[in-house]
């Protein structure tokens, strides 16, 4: 049995659902999600049964007890350093934790662990030589855990069609016109623990991919998604059609989701909801530009997020 352990929002849980999908197809093993952290984690909820046609079964309490989730890395240092606690995956501590999980995993590599607990934040080439009783604990936030069954994570992830009945007359709109799907991420990303970790997509970045797309594609229409509108309005040029979708036209994270999946191309931020609407974008020849520098910490090692045909620019 292969056990997803799901948390944050729909972008991480996409991933999270996709590596666990894929590694059970390639096992030939059961998949079930473990929701268990939204019973503690109050600002997000599971989004992936409610969103698209795909229910794929919880792993009841008796059987995550069989899963000992505390690492013995963290045990042994949290024992020692009351005061200086480590509670996060490896890549994601500082040095002298990091260093510790390295020596500690000479002698037991991650993906031979009931518990395979994400060692790195690149592409982990072990991902596929693990147990057949697993339960994974990580972001796996890279297509290639999932390129080999590419047909059925696109199908699982099919929008429900209840949930887009009211924004059917844009999609239409959108794909009758040279459209572009702008995502400019606001909100809790202009936090300074996030811009830390991020950094901020500057206007410059939108202009650059805005003149790519229009030097391959001619005139375009830019259709903007944000979860602050009106913070988004200034990165965005005023010589080019823009239609403010997001709060104005559209309701819901999902029908904003569905709507850059119709656009004929996107621009990305640097973002786990639009990479995913990016990538299950239904134009063969949509142009999708994407952040060349995803995170701001060396510890992540971003390489292997960006799909191979998308435009990586300067922010």
């Amino acid at each position: 049995m292969v056990v997803s352990r799901i948390s944050m929002g729909l972008g991480n849980q996409m991933f999270q659902y996709a590596a666990g999908r894929s590694l059970s197809l390639t096992i030939a093993q059961p998949f079930k999600v473990d929701i268990s952290s939204y019973s503690r984690y109050g600002l997000r909820k599971y989004e992936i049964a409610e969103f698209f046609e795909v229910e794929p079964p919880i792993a009841t309490e008796e059987e995550l007890s069989g899963f000992k989730f505390s690492h013995p890395v963290r045990r042994a240092w949290n024992k020692v350093f009351r005061k200086n606690r480590i509670t996060s995956l490896p890549y994601e501590e500082k040095w002298p934790a990091r260093l510790l999980y390295n020596f500690f995993y000479i002698f037991q590599p991650p993906h031979r662990r009931p518990v395979f607990e994400e060692r790195q934040f690149h592409f982990d080439k072990n991902f596929f030589n693990t147990r057949n009783i697993v339960c994974l604990k990580g972001y796996w936030m890279s297509y290639k855990y999932f390129k080999d069954y590419e047909d059925i994570i696109k199908k699982d992830f099919t929008i429900r069609k209840e949930k887009l009945e009211r924004v059917q007359y844009l999609a239409d709109e959108i794909n009758n016109c040279n459209s572009v799907a702008v995502h400019v991420r606001c909100g809790d990303k202009m936090e300074a623990k996030y811009l830390k970790l991020y950094g901020e997509l500057s206007a410059s970045y939108y202009k650059s991919g805005i003149e790519y797309i229009t030097e391959k594609k001619g005139n375009l229409h830019l259709y903007v998604f944000s979860d602050d509108i009106e913070m988004a309005k200034n990165y965005l040029p005023v010589n080019v059609p823009c239609t403010y979708v997001s709060k104005y036209i559209s309701k819901s994270a999902i029908e904003d989701f569905y709507l850059i999946t119709q656009c004929k191309n996107v621009i990305m931020a640097n973002s786990t909801f639009s990479w995913w609407a990016a990538y299950l974008n239904s134009h063969s020849d949509k142009i999708v530009v994407t952040p060349e520098r995803w995170y701001n910490i060396s510890s992540y090692d971003y390489k292997d997020i960006y799909y191979p045909s998308w435009v990586k620019l300067k922010n």
